[in-house]
C-alpha cells in the first residue's frame, strides 16, 4: 500500500470512529477555540455544528409506512377471479453515458537562481507560494425525463491537474552533496503534491457516482446537480486540508530543504 493511500485510509478511519451521520451529509464543526473542521461524522461534544446535505434519490416509502396495509398473497388460478396481480418490476437505473477526462497532469516549473545552499534556501522560501498542486473539476450534463421526474442521462467531466515545482540548474562547481539534497527535496515535494491531486480524483469519481443515482423533479435537477458538486467539493477540500495538517505541509514526507 502506498504512503498516500495509507494516509487517506487513516483519515477515513478517523471519520468512521465517530457516530455516523445520514448518508450524503457533511458536518461543519467549530470548536470552542474557534477552529473549523469538516467531518462525515457527528461533531465532538462542545462544538458548534451545521450540516450540509447532498441530494439523495427520491424513493417512495413502503406502503406500511404510509398507513396502508400490504396486499395479502392469494392462491388462485392464473388469470382467474381473485388472482393476485404480479407486482410491477421496478425500472432499472439507466446507465449514465458521457465522457471523462482525468489523469493528465500538467507540470509547471519556476527557475531558481542560486550558487550555494544559502541562495537556494532563500529562493525556495521566497517563492514558496509557487510550489503547489491545483485541481479543478468541470462538468456538463444532459437530462433524461420520465414524466415529471428527471435524472442525468449523460455527464461529461474534465479534471484539470497542475503541479508547480522549482527548477535549479547547478553551476559546474556546485557541491555534489548540495545537488543530491536538491534532487531529493524536489522528489519529495513532487510526491506530496501528487497526494493533493488524489483528492481531486476521488471527487471526480464520487461526483459521477452520485449523479448516476440522482433523480428529482425536472425543475429541480440543475439545483440538485450543483448541490452534489458543492457538497463534494467542500468535503474533499476539507480532507485535503487535513492531509496538509497531518503531514505538516509535507515536512513529514521529506519536504524540507536542509543542508546535509
Amino acid at each position: 500500500m502506498s504512503a498516500v493511500a495509507l494516509r487517506r485510509r487513516l483519515l477515513l478511519c478517523a471519520l468512521l470512529a465517530a457516530p455516523a451521520l445520514p448518508a450524503g451529509a457533511l458536518e461543519k464543526c467549530i470548536s470552542p477555540a474557534g477552529k473549523v473542521t469538516y467531518s462525515e461524522q457527528a461533531c465532538p461534544p462542545g462544538s458548534k455544528a451545521s450540516t450540509v446535505r447532498g441530494t439523495a434519490p427520491v424513493t417512495a416509502p413502503p406502503a406500511e409506512a404510509q398507513g396502508r396495509p400490504a396486499a395479502a398473497a392469494q392462491s388462485a388460478k392464473p388469470g382467474g377471479p381473485g388472482a393476485a396481480k404480479a407486482a410491477p418490476k421496478k425500472p432499472q437505473a439507466p446507465q449514465m453515458g458521457g465522457t471523462r477526462q482525468v489523469g493528465q497532469v500538467e507540470i509547471r516549473y519556476f527557475d531558481v537562481q542560486a550558487k550555494d545552499y544559502g541562495g537556494l534556501l532563500a529562493a525556495v522560501m521566497k517563492d514558496g507560494l509557487h510550489r503547489s498542486a491545483e485541481w479543478s473539476l468541470a462538468y456538463q450534463y444532459t437530462p433524461r425525463r420520465a414524466g415529471k421526474a428527471c435524472s442525468v442521462a449523460t455527464l461529461d467531466t474534465t479534471l484539470k491537474e497542475i503541479i508547480t515545482l522549482p527548477r535549479w540548474t547547478p553551476p559546474r562547481d556546485a557541491s555534489p552533496k548540495l545537488v543530491s539534497e536538491w534532487t531529493r527535496y524536489v522528489g519529495a515535494l513532487k510526491k506530496h503534491q501528487e497526494g493533493h491531486l488524489e483528492f481531486g480524483r476521488d471527487m471526480h469519481d464520487a461526483f459521477r457516482s452520485s449523479l448516476a443515482i440522482t433523480q428529482t423533479r425536472c425543475e429541480k435537477l440543475a439545483e440538485a446537480v450543483k448541490s452534489q458538486y458543492d457538497v463534494l467539493l467542500e468535503r474533499h477540500r476539507a480532507l485535503e486540508k487535513a492531509y496538509d495538517f497531518e503531514t505538516a505541509q509535507g515536512r513529514t514526507e521529506g519536504v524540507e530543504f536542509a543542508q546535509r
